[in-house]
């Protein structure tokens, strides 16, 4: 699901409009496209883009929280190509 882009109130709305689709539905959402998300998380997206090609990031060049949420960017990646493959 959409961690750090929708609310707990906004996953349990779609949890019940989409029941066993939602990771689906998840990766249609109006909400996860880029000019609707937060620049944080535009960085965020990019910093995994780097990682993802080879980039060497040190341990220090992120803070504790950064390297937090670059994980779940990656996390949340991973769902969005796995659902997206299933579906095709």
């Amino acid at each position: 699901m959409s961690r750090g882009v929708c609310t707990p109130r906004d996953r349990r709305k779609c949890r019940a409009e989409s029941g066993k689709f939602l990771e689906w539905a998840c990766t249609k959402c109006e909400k996860i496209r880029a000019e609707n998300l937060h620049p944080y998380t535009v960085k965020m997206i990019r910093l995994m883009r780097l990682k993802q090609a080879g980039y060497p990031l040190r341990a220090n060049d992120l803070s504790m929280e950064e390297w937090l949420d670059l994980q779940e960017v990656m996390q949340w990646q991973e769902m969005l190509a796995n659902s997206t493959s299933r579906s095709v």
